[in-house]
């Protein structure tokens, strides 16, 4: 038989536990502040294959990020070029339809041209971006307010931006081996908006054994590879965080340090060379500044799963304290015509 205290004691503990339980489903989960929010950028290498063979992988993979993109909290979406292959007009239309379905949700994201875009095999001395610049030009991005302008004439060369957790983040866009002067326009932009984190996103940089020292001789263009690129723009800028590419087979990623000691993510992403094309796979790169973290994810809508292993889902350990907060005052404001439109 019980006795009396046992049973008070009971009794208490019972209201107790009951007060703490409706306590927990009122205020529920400790939510994350706005700044803790997890957000993701998504990156969409060489299409090239999808254009030529695979249109509907093209167009599963920008259909998945406009489905997943507010659930997500993808803030914007870098093609890394080739974005097709045989310079074909079925291919650039098949591109183009693929894009626009970003577009229609107001999904921001730049385009670079690779070296299939850039390159007619017939004549390997010239830059021959006139089918990229018409169907990727300036005036189709003229009245995207992620749009900041371009270099020179055509859209080989762009900038791009978008906010996240109270910070601002600027995408350069550079062009396949890209030119000096057009290094030289990226430097300037770059330091225009000392307050923005910088990616920089290029058709070739890193290669599967480091960044490329080569200029390839099938490719007869003057223009610097991924080594030089570091010296020239990338190690002198302490805001630039971030370098990603696509061109080479496969995945690789390395830190270096910048000129004033800061950390610098480069990142390699193609596969074209697998199965289909590529099979769909895109990354998806997660910012978590509640973990100090930046996760990798290889994912791909064509065949719903991960790629699990190291090279193709991983982490890094990211300061989101250097990430300085955005000014009161606005960056400049965006072009309203095509003369303006050009970041000289």
């Amino acid at each position: 038989m019980n006795t009396p205290w046992f049973n008070h004691t009971l009794l208490l503990l019972f209201f107790v536990g009951f007060a703490s339980v409706a306590s927990a489903q009122k205020n529920g989960p400790k939510e994350e502040s706005a700044e803790e929010q997890a957000f993701r950028v998504a990156l969409l290498p060489d299409t090239q294959i999808y254009s030529l063979r695979y249109p509907e992988i093209y167009q599963l993979q920008t259909e998945w990020i406009a489905q997943e993109a507010q659930n997500k909290n993808i803030k914007f979406v870098i093609h890394l070029g080739d974005i097709i292959n045989d310079r074909t007009e079925r291919e650039w239309k098949l591109a183009d339809a693929a894009m626009k379905t970003l577009e229609k949700k107001g999904i921001p994201y730049s385009v670079v041209p690779g070296n299939h875009d850039t390159i007619d095999k017939k004549n390997p001395k010239v830059r021959d971006t006139q089918k990229y610049n018409e169907y990727f030009s300036p005036e189709r991005f003229l009245n995207k307010k992620w749009y900041l302008g371009n270099f020179e004439e055509g859209n080989e060369n762009n900038v791009c931006e978008f906010t996240a957790n109270g910070h601002s983040f600027l995408v350069v866009n550079l062009e396949y081996l890209p030119r000096d002067k057009a290094i030289a326009w990226a430097d300037r932009v770059i330091k225009e908006h000392p307050n923005h984190n910088v990616i920089v996103a290029t058709h070739t940089y890193l290669g599967l054994s480091g960044r490329d020292r080569v200029v390839p001789k099938k490719d007869q263009i003057q223009g610097n590879n991924g080594q030089q690129l570091w010296d020239k723009l990338i190690k002198r800028n302490a805001n630039v965080f971030m370098v990603v590419n696509g061109h080479f087979y496969g995945s690789r990623f390395q830190q270096s340090k910048n000129l004033a000691g800061g950390k610098v993510i480069e990142l390699l992403t193609d596969y074209q060379n697998l199965a289909n094309g590529g099979n769909g796979w895109l990354r998806l790169l997660e910012f978590s500044p509640a973990d100090k973290k930046i996760y990798v994810k290889t994912y791909s809508p064509y065949l719903q799963r991960v790629f699990e292993s190291p090279e193709h889902t991983f982490e890094f350990d990211f300061d989101f304290g250097r990430l300085e907060k955005m000014r009161s005052r606005p960056s400049k404001t965006r072009p309203k015509t095509k003369a303006n439109h050009k970041l000289k």
